[in-house]
């Protein structure tokens, strides 16, 4: 990689013969390129004017509009400029920039669609496979995001960037090996993409290690205080730790962050209820709901709630209707130990505070309770 330094001096070297040679188609490319690495932006809109004015409606320096445009997280624009360059010259690159601003725009059905006659080379390419495999994750394709990781693995396994983006989707799709082993080894270098460190502190979590989870969340938020699934992180930590003040702050933002993700309605519920605001609590879980009718726990957690406002008969009807979505729900468990009078003990809580991890496997052959049973024994 050449150093910030060296490219500085290349630019004003290469704008020296600019100076003599002002329409030169190559140098003129070469000038915006260097002056967007540099984050000369000022520098990069200069030449590109020259360039199309020198040159105009010459489709490669509209692709180099899209990229200053890209550099300035102008997004909009950037994809305005790229669809119809796209539709006349079907090439990778237009591809691959148009799919990363329709992502920015958390367009990634219009995403997918850009990329996917390219999917043969984004998966030969460590950015293009880090990308698609975020998109495909994105819109919910959960399966084909890790057909995708495998896929790509012997030719991109290097690469951090996808080796975090792959993490991710092991992690959401169960295989807790595959997601250690990629957040190892994304984080093993200088890179260190903050997906890595987001699987990196969940799987600490898993492991019943919630000081690690922690200091890899903090190290995230340091970098990136709008991570969301860091925030929700942090905020199981707190549910796990039994401070519930931090749960419920730390989950709040999550939840500013991540509208859209049922679990961190759950922590949010969980450290209301546990914290004593049983109304804030049944909030959360009825956005759950809104979110998704269909999971145990958004049902089994509202009858919890139910219980503890003495609402006997809503509390049964919750358990049942959560029972009959999954036999083995935590929460409709918890529920009904509320309604039979028994006391909570801290391994029961751990386990019900864990369970928001989705249940997935922490170790070869353990569920999260597992660990967590593991761990209250000693």
């Amino acid at each position: 990689m050449t150093h910030p330094t060296d490219l500085n001096a290349r630019l004003e070297r290469y704008e020296g013969f600019l100076g003599a040679d002002p329409t030169n188609r190559n140098l003129l490319a070469d000038c915006i390129d260097m002056a967007i690495d540099v984050g000369a932006t000022g520098r990069a809109e200069r030449h590109l004017e020259a360039a199309l004015r020198h040159h105009p409606g010459d489709p490669f320096f509209l692709a180099c509009q899209a990229n200053l445009l890209m550099s300035q997280r102008r997004w909009q624009e950037a994809a305005d400029l790229l669809a119809p360059l796209l539709a006349s010259f079907a090439e990778y690159h237009l591809a691959f920039n148009l799919a990363t601003a329709y992502s920015w725009l958390g367009r990634y059905d219009e995403a997918w669609d850009a990329l996917e006659p390219f999917a043969a080379q984004a998966v030969a390419d460590g950015e293009g496979a880090a990308l698609a495999v975020r998109i495909q994750h994105h819109r919910g394709r959960l399966d084909e995001a890790q057909a995708l990781a495998d896929r790509a693995m012997p030719a991109c396994g290097g690469h951090p960037g996808f080796l975090g983006a792959a993490s991710v989707v092991y992690f959401d799709g169960d295989r807790p090996e595959d997601a250690l082993r990629c957040s190892e080894q994304a984080l093993a270098g200088s890179a260190r993409p903050l997906e890595a460190s987001v699987i990196a502190g969940s799987l600490a979590l898993g492991f019943g290690d919630a000081a690690a989870a922690k200091a890899r969340f903090a190290d995230v938020l340091a970098l990136n205080p709008d991570e969301g699934r860091a925030w929700n992180g942090l905020g199981l930590a707190g549910l796990i730790d039994g401070d519930f003040t931090a749960a419920r702050t730390n989950m709040e933002k999550a939840v500013e962050r991540l509208p859209a993700h049922v679990g961190s309605w759950h922590g949010l519920a969980w450290a209301r209820l546990f914290g004593g605001d049983l109304e804030g609590s049944a909030q959360a879980f009825g956005q759950a709901l809104e979110l998704d009718r269909n999971l145990a726990d958004s049902h089994g957690g509202l009858a919890a709630v139910d219980a503890l406002r003495g609402r006997r008969q809503e509390a049964e009807a919750g358990i049942d209707r959560a029972l009959r979505l999954d036999r083995t729900s935590l929460a409709a468990a918890y529920a009904r130990m509320l309604l039979n009078g028994e006391a909570l003990d801290g391994v029961r809580f751990r386990e019900v505070a864990l369970r928001l991890l989705g249940g997935r496997a922490a170790l070869p052959g353990m569920t999260v309770a597992d660990v967590v049973r593991r761990a209250g024994a000693r």
